[in-house]
């Protein structure tokens, strides 16, 4: 009797660490949030903002501390695209929660020419470079919210107020707000990448001999695509 009462008890608790697995992989999968990007951890530059949060591909939250206590930030509701485009839905936001709560949302108006809400600029010279959240024409830049592409220094435009603030970023966060599924893809993404970086350093580039003999083999050969029957 007590070998059996033993055995119930066991499988008692077998059933609850079934039961509370199952319950973490749905709070991982929906309405839970994941940390994608930390600057303390990751440095607060551009460069590791870009490999933390690209590839995430669902919304997520930017939040920022400043050197003179603020605290401010934005949603996003698609994939961060950090090359030269303006992006983003009916579901971005840009906004402050110190020292006093504002927002504005795409509904307010606030999209690009383009339509979105969000626009990024890496490298192009004909316009200033960084990124900038729910356009603003009576500002300069023309955002209510805008980082330098350092992301150390920007600026808050109130939607409320219209006061003008020059910002010093102390840190930032990035958080993405779609469960399991996008950050696995997120990360079956990065290890696709860091193959093709790996197969592309050992490639075989051609010599100026075999440009010249068969310049459609030496492409071929560049992209991976055997051309001799002895490599197949």
């Amino acid at each position: 009797v007590q070998g059996r009462g033993q055995q119930q008890q066991h499988q008692h608790q077998q059933q609850q660490q079934q039961q509370q697995q199952q319950q973490r992989q749905q709070n991982r999968s929906v309405g839970v949030w994941t940390s994608l990007y930390v600057s303390s951890a990751h440095g607060l530059a551009h460069h590791g903002f870009k490999h933390h949060v690209g590839g995430y591909r669902a919304p997520s939250v930017l939040a920022l501390r400043t050197a003179c206590g603020r605290v401010l930030g934005a949603c996003v509701d698609v994939e961060w695209q950090l090359g030269c485009a303006d992006w983003g839905g009916a579901e971005c936001c840009a906004f402050q929660v110190l020292p006093q709560f504002a927002m504005r949302t795409a509904s307010d108006g606030g999209s690009g020419a383009s339509g979105g809400f969000v626009s990024s600029n890496e490298s192009s010279r004909s316009r200033p470079v960084g990124m900038g959240f729910g356009p603003n024409s009576g500002a300069s830049p023309p955002f209510t919210l805008w980082l330098d592409g350092d992301m150390l220094r920007g600026a808050w435009n109130s939607p409320l107020t219209g006061e003008h603030q020059s910002l010093e970023v102390v840190s930032a966060e990035v958080w993405g707000c779609g469960g399991k599924a996008p950050l696995d893809e997120q990360m079956r993404l990065r290890e696709w990448s860091k193959g093709e970086a790996t197969r592309r350093a050992k490639c075989k580039f051609p010599d100026r001999a075999e440009w010249a003999d068969s310049p459609d083999k030496a492409l071929l050969d560049l992209g991976g695509v055997k051309t001799e029957h002895a490599e197949r």
